[in-house]
């Protein structure tokens, strides 16, 4: 997959885009560039406007913060996979050293359920989407159960509520 850089611009009524190797589009709205910039590479006849990618770059000020603020998401992500990676490496070990899983839970600021998904086997508990729940399910179409001697129970009737009888006033 071939990936085409854009030089976004914006002026008053919509967006200039520069795609190298493509050519020059107008859009009314950035969410609308993709679309506009495929539908051109068509009509120029480039092959891989279906599976192309786009880089965006925009204006010199707005560039500097644009990447400044990926550069921190980056960063942040980064640290809170270090941290996911800590917990669970310290959770495993309190557990193998003989701390209770509440102990653990309390020590990490997390919940009880929280240190066992921490030190579950990846994909432990996880259930395929093609596989039926299992027996906590209830099945609200099955028939009732039998009772001991093989006959089916009844269904309860549902008790309607007694009708008031109506008091006449004596005042009239």
């Amino acid at each position: 997959m071939k990936t085409y850089t854009v030089r976004a611009r914006r002026r008053q009524n919509g967006w200039d885009l520069d795609v190298k190797d493509v050519g020059l589009c107008r859009v009314e709205r950035l969410t609308g560039a993709d679309r506009a910039i495929r539908s051109q590479m068509d009509v120029l006849g480039l092959g891989d406007s279906a599976t192309a990618g786009f880089a965006y770059e925009y204006a010199s000020d707005l560039e500097r913060e644009v990447r400044a603020v990926r550069d921190g998401r980056a960063s942040a992500d980064a640290a809170n996979r270090f941290a996911a990676e800590r917990t669970r490496a310290l959770a495993a070990r309190l557990l193998s050293e003989g701390y209770s899983g509440a102990e653990v839970a309390m020590i990490l600021d997390v919940s009880p359920q929280r240190v066992s998904q921490l030190v579950a086997p990846p994909g432990a508990g996880a259930r395929p989407a093609d596989k039926k729940a299992g027996p906590s399910t209830i099945d609200l179409r099955s028939k009732p159960e039998p009772d001991p001697a093989g006959k089916p129970k009844a269904a309860k009737k549902s008790k309607k509520p007694k009708k008031s009888k109506k008091i006449e006033d004596p005042r009239g």
